[in-house]
């Protein structure tokens, strides 16, 4: 079985108890393992954000994601990685999506899930719509992950660092498409904890 390893940048500590209870299932059923890095205010910038409703302090996670991904193969080899915000919750039906993926597509290396809303609407079904991907819908191989990064540099503007989930999905699938598959499973709950 392809180990599973979750990378999450923590500004907001306070959330970590509940991501922590939605994260257990999978660690106990799976080999899976969930790193959390502390992010640092170096990579803000204060006022640096171009957007009204983005908070710069929030969202300045990417450099250390960067980071996370430079030491990947120190930390586990070939894994399954998948990224959640320190808001982000998953569902035990991620469980599911997991279990189907190794299943029934051996072959492949990278999937995506759908996501809803705190209230459960539907936020993004993937199979539909890619324009609006955040980084608790995908989860690919170490090997399809090679050099790519999220675009964002230290002090960037904020909004640059809240595209930066569907830029880097964006330029790993439109490399490897033929290696993903896309499951009408619920695995991740957007902003759950705000």
């Amino acid at each position: 079985m392809v180990p599973l390893m979750l990378l999450t940048p923590v500004s907001r500590h306070e959330n970590l108890e509940r991501i922590t209870a939605s994260v257990g299932p999978l660690v106990e059923k799976f080999d899976c393992n969930w790193m959390t890095f502390s992010d640092s205010p170096r990579y803000a910038r204060p006022g640096s954000s171009s957007h009204p409703r983005i908070d710069p302090s929030k969202h300045y996670g990417k450099p250390i994601l960067n980071e996370m991904l430079d030491r990947l193969r120190d930390w586990g080899g070939s894994s399954i990685v998948g990224f959640l915000d320190d808001d982000t919750i998953v569902p035990e039906s991620l469980a599911d999506a997991y279990t189907e993926f190794l299943k029934h597509y051996p072959q492949k290396k990278a999937f995506t899930v759908q996501q809803v809303n705190k209230d459960g609407t539907m936020r993004i079904d993937v199979r539909r719509n890619r324009r609006r991907i955040d980084q608790g819908c995908y989860f690919l191989h170490t090997d399809l992950i090679g050099s790519h990064r999220f675009f964002a540099e230290n002090g960037a503007d904020a909004t640059l660092f809240y595209g930066a989930d569907g830029e880097f999905y964006h330029r790993v699938r439109n490399e490897t498409s033929d290696q993903w598959i896309d499951l009408p499973i619920v695995g991740s709950i957007y902003n759950a904890l705000r």
